[in-house]
């Protein structure tokens, strides 16, 4: 699939399967934060945040890498050796990262709540060896690959809800224990679905294999600057958790990470979008850069029409949305929320600036932004978290993201239009119309509200976005 139509469908299938995805993974949380308490609630959220550093550390850019190979390669016999040579490698990485990992944990204090959560989320680096969408979206075949994101939520959270109070107690472990376990479960189930597609569209199983040290050598160098940029991107949203998980007790944590994922679905939806544009873009760029050019300016406006309004929402509503999912325990992260809510858009707009930068072979030049911006965000918690807690990180994410949009645009000005600013400014100021709008509305339940501001926001933005799309 190589036209505009396609790319559009790619991005259609990837949405709705991440929209189920990520809303059946809010009914879990939603109800494991009812069932825990913001104290267990927060020593988990410290397990799945070092779970995900050793999953990003383990795969490295390797996958980002293997959707622009597969992409590129032909014959099937020549995927299905690419894949298997990629899987080995995997595997030898995610020994040492979990050795690693393992002796890293007397650090956290969570730990000593329980010796048990944070290495089996730790353990989390080997199913993700074995986890094969990148061929999915390589290929191409984004209903699969939305559909094993949906299917792979559906088993999370489902286990989740029908287990996690019958199994309570079983074999001596408490409920909260069993998280980490069924999150494991979920992921080799689905992993098994997602094989045996790939298998099927490569002609035999995707195994484990050793093309011989140079070859490896030769991924790693090539996978080294989106290794390195995934795991500062995840400084970027996650090193709050960490340091707070260090510095403060687990239970204001829990309330943090309870505002923080319900805002995930900002920067979801720009990983969404540029894995449906990734194969397209590549392939773009070595056939017409002024093509590209327009592509860009044509995405990143529709990306901004999607998640501005999700910004201002959260800035007006994040009291209601805190109570109103979680009651009264959780009522303190409402400011975690008011802030986040803009630092997330910040954060997903300069990514997807940084990854056009993946597309056209520039990945190199993402490095200074992330680590400036990583930077910031490190010594901005350090310094800030001892004084004002929770409120400490959120500023400082805030200035972290912010610098990192405005680096990114200073790295892609060439690739801007002038008409992109525009487009942008429209929609900003019509989020901010119906932000207003829903301040002045009596005090619904907070979905009412954001359905109000959307319709009206909806009104305003949507024919300007219909022209975006035109022209």
């Amino acid at each position: 699939m190589h036209s505009n139509k396609a790319i559009l469908h790619n991005l259609g299938v990837l949405t709705v399967a991440q929209g189920a995805a990520h809303l059946l993974n809010l009914v879990a949380l939603v109800y494991l934060a009812r069932v825990v308490g913001s104290h267990w609630f927060g020593v988990l959220q410290i397990g799945a945040t070092l779970s995900l550093y050793a999953v990003i550390t383990a795969e490295w850019g390797l996958f980002t890498l293997g959707i622009r190979q597969v992409s590129r390669l032909k014959g099937r016999a020549d995927i299905l050796c690419y894949a298997g040579n990629h899987v080995g490698l995997l595997l030898v990485l995610a020994v040492p990262v979990l050795v690693v990992g393992l002796l890293m944990l007397p650090l956290f204090p969570a730990h000593r709540e329980d010796h048990w959560v944070l290495p089996l989320f730790l353990l989390m680096v080997f199913p993700q060896v074995f986890m094969l969408d990148w061929i999915a979206l390589g290929l191409e075949q984004m209903g699969w690959a939305g559909a094993i994101k949906a299917v792979r939520s559906l088993f999370h959270a489902g286990l989740l809800l029908l287990l996690l109070g019958p199994i309570d107690g079983w074999l001596g472990w408490p409920a909260y224990r069993w998280v980490p376990v069924l999150f494991l479960v979920g992921y080799l189930a689905s992993n098994q679905i997602m094989a045996w597609r790939a298998g099927r569209w490569l002609g035999g199983s995707v195994r484990p294999a050793f093309p011989g040290w140079k070859e490896w050598r030769s991924r790693l160098v090539q996978s080294s600057p989106m290794g390195v940029g995934s795991l500062t991107v995840r400084v970027l949203i996650g090193i709050d958790v960490i340091l707070l998980g260090l510095l403060i007790d687990p239970a204001s944590v829990g309330v943090y990470c309870a505002a923080a994922k319900i805002l995930g679905i900002i920067i979801i939806g720009g990983e969404v979008l540029w894995r449906a544009i990734l194969p397209r873009f590549s392939r773009l760029w070595s056939e017409s850069k002024d093509l590209f050019r327009q592509k860009v300016n044509t995405y990143l406006g529709a990306f901004a029409f999607c998640i501005l309004p999700l910004g201002a929402c959260g800035l007006v509503l994040g009291d209601r949305v805190m109570i109103d999912l979680y009651g009264q325990d959780f009522a303190t992260g409402g400011a975690v929320f008011r802030i986040l809510s803009i630092s997330y858009v910040a954060l997903s707009l300069g990514r997807f600036l940084s990854l056009t930068l993946v597309a056209s072979n520039r990945q190199h030049a993402i490095f200074r932004p992330l680590l400036g911006s990583a930077l910031v965000a490190v010594a901005g918690n350090l310094v800030l978290i001892p004084h004002l807690d929770m409120l400490g990180a959120c500023w400082s994410m805030l200035a972290a993201h912010v610098l990192l949009l405005g680096w990114m645009i200073l790295i892609c000005r060439k690739l801007i239009t002038g008409r992109l600013i525009i487009t942008v400014a429209f929609f900003a100021t019509a989020a901010a119309v119906a932000a207003f709008v829903v301040m002045r509305l009596p005090a619904w339940h907070s979905g009412a509200l954001a359905g109000t501001g959307a319709l009206v926001y909806l009104i305003l933005g949507l024919p300007y976005l219909v022209r975006l799309r035109r022209g």
